[in-house]
């Protein structure tokens, strides 16, 4: 078995069930979890460094500071993901109560996030409080998603916790899924996206800019909000030592609804909170190839 190998079968067969346990659990593993992926990949982290540097004009050592805490976010995600799946009733009550608007009645609203925080914790927790029929579109845990098999049987599990917790499956992003996807939204209900996926995991793809840099992501959201005249509520779901929070971003009026105008909303987030977002590494840039 390989380091690598022998690390991934530790992280998610030791070390996360321990974090599953108990918060405090969840903080110590995703501080020894950054720290480990900090040494083990340095193509990521130069990657990672070199574009923080750049779209937030900050010194080497600040971006540096700035990735290795999005680690410990991404794999603190993965803790409180775990602790949850365990106690799915205190979900709620880590949640602070946020003005985020109710879906507009005359048409769907297509709610759009980041890889920032706690994603999928967010969806539930939207689900539970404004609105019930909200639905998730992601890409679905099969051959053609790349881990290691340790963390693709927790990923598995997560999957199936998050189903059952929010009483319906996720919509895939497939081309068979996408006629559910417009029956969904054509009979007035609400859908959740991240519109950070890197255009190299999908089929369709688009060049966009972000911090003046030429980036390649999922083309899919404009066609999705024009199939119903969908408005799209950009937001975030945050975490700090207090809980999480839904935050809201502007909403993109039905009609206005390209990936500019939807990522000119939510860069402030990724400004706001640079050391939560998870991707600075994985965007392809335009051109690239992968």
């Amino acid at each position: 078995m390989s380091a690598g190998a022998a690390w991934d079968r530790c992280r998610y067969a030791r070390l996360l069930p321990l974090a599953a346990r108990d918060p405090r659990w969840g903080g110590i593993y995703a501080a020894l979890v950054a720290a480990v992926e900090w040494r083990r990949d340095r193509g990521r982290r130069a990657a990672a460094t070199d574009r923080i540097a750049r779209w937030l004009a900050t010194t080497s050592a600040d971006a540096a500071r700035v990735h290795r805490s999005s680690l410990a976010s991404e794999a603190r995600e993965e803790a409180d993901a775990a602790y949850f799946m365990r106690r799915s009733d205190a979900l709620a009550a880590a949640f602070a109560v946020h003005p985020l608007p109710l879906p507009a009645e005359d048409g769907p609203v297509v709610y759009v996030g980041l890889h920032l925080g706690s994603p999928v914790l967010g969806y539930l927790d939207l689900r539970r409080r404004l609105a019930p029929e909200l639905a998730l579109i992601a890409r679905g845990i099969d051959p053609a998603n790349p881990m290691a098999a340790a963390k693709r049987h927790f990923a598995e599990r997560k999957v199936a916790w998050t189903e059952a917790t929010a009483g319906r499956p996720f919509f895939a992003t497939d081309g068979a899924s996408m006629l559910g996807v417009r029956r969904h939204l054509r009979a007035g209900k609400p859908l959740y996206l991240l519109a950070d996926v890197p255009g190299d995991a999908v089929g369709r793809a688009t060049t966009c800019t972000l911090f003046g840099e030429r980036v390649r992501l999922a083309a899919g959201l404009p066609t999705l909000a024009r199939i119903a005249g969908s408005a799209v509520q950009t937001l975030a779901i945050t975490r700090d030592a207090r809980g999480f929070t839904v935050r809201a971003g502007p909403r993109v009026p039905a009609g206005e609804v390209e990936m500019p105008a939807v990522l000119d909303a939510l860069v402030p987030f990724v400004r706001a909170h640079p050391e939560q977002w998870w991707m600075w590494p994985y965007l392809p840039r335009a051109g690239a190839r992968g």
